[in-house]
């Protein structure tokens, strides 16, 4: 995980500290302690002897006494920030007395006896500033005892984070002691906290350790296998198959072994299982964006297209070749319903040409509408509409049996059935004429660079560039190797980068943090942008190679100064889609404010339901929606941007925030996560690691808000009402000579990495 907060452990060592750390702690702890019980609390001794063949100093001697003296008569009458003082520094005294046992030892009760009186946090304080300073101690069991029994208090103070970093101490210091059977206790508390805080990189530390201690040990050989079993478990989830087959490799040599049969077996049916998947995967991912495949697929494509430039019916022939291939490749057994659509829709179209009368057209229209948007609700949305309908059945008293189906949803299906509906609801307008050439519109439904994710292409922009001959040009090269690098770093630098911070921070595990639920969010409104807008970037970059400009489907999105503008501005070719052909059919702005309001709450409805069949995305849309239609009925439609800067900023601030809102229900997954992701944002707490985390999402940003600065200077005025321009910046060759050079040391530092999907491939 790139972004893993570790707390300071030696933060108590220095002595001035210690006495602000002391009342923080009792700020922490709130009520005034109850009156110290002599049966309780160990008297402190009179006179502290030395210990065994030493001689004690006799003003040590007397200071320890008068600092035990003293701790105990204040802990006794509840003067609590200044007994603990002096019990930290008498510790500190005996420590350097050579008297660490003691010392520790009247931590431990002193600890102890405050969390008996229910002053756990100073107890917390006590012991962990003990354990601290005694870090660098030859291994001692009464340190042992101290971080046990601080973990177990962190760990029910739900001070995850702090807990693992002690458990794992233990484990360390009772492996060091030669004490197996404690180790092997705190190795499992170990990794269950780490499980807890969905942070799979300290479980796999701590299981790794302890397994190379083990390993030679025959006693301690059935633990060693089970150890191994569940590292490569891990690995399998979290880094891939094949590095977690090794591990489960050595389990099941040691299971067949120790005749563990049933166990043996396990493994084997696992081991077998990740092969077959490695496999799969392979094929799956093998023309994945962000993985080396593509790159040799689309080398392969340019040289035939290149051969076949000045032969259009042969060219259009190779890439329809290309296209189906690449579907094949990603969706095989899906690819049916593409030549399905493909094939109605070719048919719808010409039939629409001939149709003579209305009544014709619109029953043409109803067989494309039938079959899309029919495959499209089956396999995307059957599930959804049973689960739903048996719940409010059930919500009525109704008993109903249905039957809930795998589906596995066909990829690019949202995408490719909106760009070929588009065909026919232009062609149905009369705003284009029907296309006669099956193979030139076979190709403009299945374009491979825009086929699984869009940009959702228009049929006057795309299919006339397909028609035509090829004209490649070195600006086109030029361009589209800078897009392609744009778009890989804003996948693999940012969007991947940031990931860890928002699985952790939308997990049902993470602590309740204020600033944790802010950098989660913040942090996944960068990663979308990141991942969605980079792979439109290498799919427009690819696209150019050949000749073709596909539109821009991002234009400095969190710049936009309202919801209206951010629509304008974010997954572009989606929102004008919903405008031209659901919202203006729906009746857009005509018919008063409260028209136009349900339209727009109907249009945003849908269009959430289009990223997923789940409450959650139905209510992103209708959070969209209803600010959209608050922003028309109070300021009316956007026609120009604000003169004044700091109505811009005042409006940018607020919508970046309403997005960011929408965001964490886009990425909650189920109302309870989102509830907890609530729950930590309004509790009120601010971890201590902030300022890290906030230094981390400013160096994910700073790219990618340098390269809006820039384009927002290069641009004027600024791109927002009118339909973006479907040409690159200007930029000097000296400027984008060096951005791709900074974009492909990224690349080729972190590399390509196809285990993590892009976000909108699920849609």
């Amino acid at each position: 995980m790139p972004y893993s907060p570790r707390w300071m452990t030696g933060v108590c060592v220095q002595t001035p500290l210690r006495l602000v750390l002391t009342i923080l702690a009792i700020l922490w702890c709130g009520a005034p302690l109850p009156a110290a019980r002599a049966d309780a609390l160990p008297s402190p001794p009179d006179a502290p002897s030395a210990a065994p063949g030493e001689t004690q100093p006799p003003d040590a001697a007397r200071q320890m006494a008068q600092l035990a003296n003293e701790a105990a008569a204040r802990l006794n009458e509840n003067r609590l920030p200044e007994a603990l003082d002096r019990f930290v520094k008498l510790f500190t005294l005996r420590e350097e007395n050579g008297r660490r046992v003691e010392a520790m030892t009247e931590m431990i009760n002193v600890s102890r006896y405050l969390e008996q009186t229910g002053r756990r946090p100073a107890a917390i304080y006590v012991l962990q500033t003990a354990c601290n300073l005694a870090m660098e101690w030859p291994p001692e069991p009464v340190v042992l005892t101290a971080l046990t029994q601080l973990e177990q208090w962190l760990d029910a103070a739900q001070q995850w984070s702090h807990a693992l970093e002690y458990a794992t101490a233990s484990a360390k210091l009772a492996i060091r002691l030669d004490r197996l059977s404690d180790a092997s206790v705190q190795v499992k508390r170990a990794f269950d906290i780490a499980q807890r805080l969905n942070d799979w990189k300290s479980a796999l530390n701590v299981l790794t350790h302890w397994t190379e201690v083990i390993q030679d040990k025959p006693e301690w050989k059935k633990e060693w296998a089970d150890a191994q079993f569940i590292l490569g478990v891990l690995m399998v989830k979290n880094v891939s198959g094949s590095a977690g087959v090794e591990y489960l490799g050595g389990a099941m040599t040691v299971y067949e072994a120790t005749a563990n049969l049933t166990q043996w077996q396990t493994t084997r049916s696992m081991v077998d299982a990740i092969y077959d998947r490695i496999i799969e995967s392979l094929r799956d991912k093998l023309l994945f964006f962000n993985s080396y495949g593509y790159y040799l697929f689309l080398a392969a494509i340019l040289f035939v297209a290149h051969l076949l430039r000045h032969r259009l019916g042969a060219r259009n022939t190779a890439l329809l070749a290309a296209n189906w291939l690449f579907y094949a490749a990603m969706g095989g057994e899906f690819f049916a319903l593409l030549l399905i659509s493909t094939v109605c829709d070719y048919l719808v179209g010409m039939g629409l040409g001939q149709a003579a009368s209305p009544g014709a057209k619109k029953r043409w229209l109803g067989v494309s509408l039938c079959v899309n948007l029919g495959m499209l609700g089956y396999f995307k949305y059957r599930n959804f509409f049973v689960e739903n309908v048996v719940l409010l059945a059930q919500g009525m008293g109704i008993h109903l049996d249905a039957a809930v189906v795998q589906i596995v949803l066909p990829a690019g299906i949202s995408f490719y059935t909106f760009q070929s509906l588009s065909y026919i609801l232009d062609v149905y307008r009369g705003e284009i004429p029907p296309e006669k050439n099956f193979l030139t519109f076979a190709v403009f439904v299945s374009f491979f660079p825009q086929l699984i994710a869009g940009p959702i292409e228009r049929t006057a922009h795309l299919l006339p560039q397909l028609a035509a001959r090829f004209h490649v040009t070195a600006e086109d090269w030029l361009a589209g190797i800078q897009l392609i690098l744009w778009g890989l770093f804003k996948k693999i630098v940012i969007a991947d980068n940031l990931a860890p911070l928002v699985e952790r921070a939308f997990s049902p595990q993470a602590p309740l943090d204020s600033g944790l639920a802010l950098a989660g969010v913040y942090a996944f409104a960068l990663q979308i942008y990141g991942d969605f807008s980079g792979y439109t970037d290498i799919a427009r970059g690819s696209a150019r190679l050949f000749g073709i400009k596909l539109r821009i489907n991002f234009l400095r999105p969190y710049f936009a100064y309202s919801m209206q503008d951010f629509w304008r501005r974010w997954h572009i070719s989606l929102s004008t889609w919903l405008r031209d052909y659901l919202y203006i059919s729906l009746g857009g702005g005509r018919g008063g404010r409260l028209k136009t309001f349900r339209n727009l709450l109907l249009t945003m409805a849908l269009g959430g339901l289009w990223h997923g069949p789940t409450l959650l995305f139905l209510a992103w849309g209708v959070f969209h929606g209803l600010i959209l239609g608050a922003e028309r009925m109070i300021l009316g439609p956007l026609k120009e941007l604000p003169q004044a800067g700091w109505k811009r900023l005042l409006g940018g601030i607020v919508t970046f925030h309403l997005v960011c809102f929408g965001w964490a229900l886009f990425r909650a997954g189920d109302a309870a996560a989102f509830h907890h992701w609530l729950a930590m944002l309004t509790s009120g707490a601010w971890g201590p690691d902030a300022p890290r985390t906030a230094a981390f999402l400013l160096l994910n940003a700073a790219p990618v808000l340098a390269s809006w600065v820039i384009s927002a200077r290069m641009t004027q005025p600024p791109v927002v009402v009118a339909e973006p321009s479907l040409h690159g910046l200007e930029m000097s060759p000296r400027w984008r000579l060096a951005a791709a050079v900074a974009c492909f040391y990224g690349i080729v530092f972190l590399g390509l990495d196809a285990d993590r999907e892009f976000i909108y491939f699920r849609f």
